[in-house]
């Protein structure tokens, strides 16, 4: 039946649902491994594309022709001001230069490895800072002039949580 003049319609109820329909939305909601993973990536990307755009700078002053020589300076230089704070999650511990490969090493100072999943951070971390590295101009330069970048995170209790790679091959099968 139609309402009657100044008077709202009242909505149908909401069908009920049943228990496993419920368990089946509560494991759909986000984890605090999934909020968490979210956070670092959005904040993990800012970051290390803000370092390694300031290594590339300091590479590029540098004139040796000697790109090995020049990245084994910067790491070295680099080095004196670490660790460093970059936010409230993430510290920068050192920088390692191995045959045109500069590794970073971090540590996630509000988590321990258990609180993560290291195949997930690994991956959401990875293809999000991809494309920032390829779009910065300082960093897409390194990886043009075939240097690599290692990533390298610990948790607050010192083990190891995940590492990937950004290589010049990376650079090169961008498709934009």
């Amino acid at each position: 039946m139609p309402p009657k003049s100044g008077q709202q319609a009242t909505p149908p109820p909401l069908p009920r649902r049943t228990q496993e329909e419920e368990k089946a939305l509560l494991s759909q909601k986000a984890t605090p491994k999934g909020c968490l993973l979210l956070f670092l990536v959005v904040v993990g990307a800012a970051v290390v594309t803000g370092v390694s755009k300031e290594v590339a700078k300091r590479v590029f002053s540098r004139t040796t022709g000697n790109t090995d020589l020049e990245l084994f300076a910067v790491a070295h230089e680099l080095n004196s001001s670490l660790p460093m704070a970059l936010d409230k999650d993430t510290r920068l511990d050192s920088v390692v230069a191995l045959q045109k490969t500069l590794q970073y090493q971090y540590t996630l100072i509000n988590y321990t490895c258990d609180q993560l999943d290291a195949s997930d951070t690994r991956q959401a971390l990875r293809s999000s800072m991809l494309p920032n590295i390829q779009s910065n101009p300082s960093t897409s330069a390194l990886l043009r002039r075939g240097v690599s970048m290692e990533f390298r995170y610990s948790g607050s209790d010192g083990r190891f949580i995940c590492s990937f790679v950004i290589t010049p091959q990376d650079c090169k099968n961008r498709t934009d």
